[in-house]
């Protein structure tokens, strides 16, 4: 997933800035998680 076209992540999805939606695995979602708070911090 492009990370700049993440709104947000939280209950083991992410929801797009369109709106969809993408599952994330149980297993990969505290990494998911780490990676876009990574992303944010970047920009900052």
């Amino acid at each position: 997933v492009n990370m700049q076209y993440v709104d947000a992540i939280e209950n083991h999805q992410i929801t797009l800035q369109s709106l969809s939606t993408v599952p994330v695995a149980q297993g990969k979602a505290r990494e998911m998680k780490e990676q876009y708070l990574a992303y944010q911090m970047e920009g900052e």
